[in-house]
């Protein structure tokens, strides 16, 4: 609660003026304003690392990706080859999990 007091002469009389405000509802609003600002910080951030991880991360693990299936067309031998298309394939996975 806010109390104000003035004083207010009228001719020779003083009088003295009390303004109560109740604070609790604009405290309430306060809290409110915070918290959605909060919720929106919160929303822009995770957004934001959307953003990022569809512009980079995904990307270069692509690019990982495409450069190991070069590598695997080149490859004769029989044990790796499959090791490289199974770690593409791990890395499709991922790229979709993201």
């Amino acid at each position: 609660m806010d109390i104000s007091l003035g004083t207010l002469r009228v001719g020779e009389a003083a009088w003295t003026i009390a303004m109560v405000r109740y604070t609790s509802t604009r405290l309430a609003l306060e809290r409110r304003v915070r918290d959605e600002q909060d919720r929106i910080q919160l929303a822009e951030d995770r957004e934001r690392l959307a953003r990022d991880l569809h512009d980079n991360v995904i990307q270069e693990v692509f690019a990982i990706g495409l450069g190991l299936q070069g590598v695997a067309g080149r490859v004769d031998d029989a044990d790796l080859k499959p090791r490289i298309d199974a770690a593409v394939d791990d890395l499709d996975h991922v790229i979709g999990s993201i």
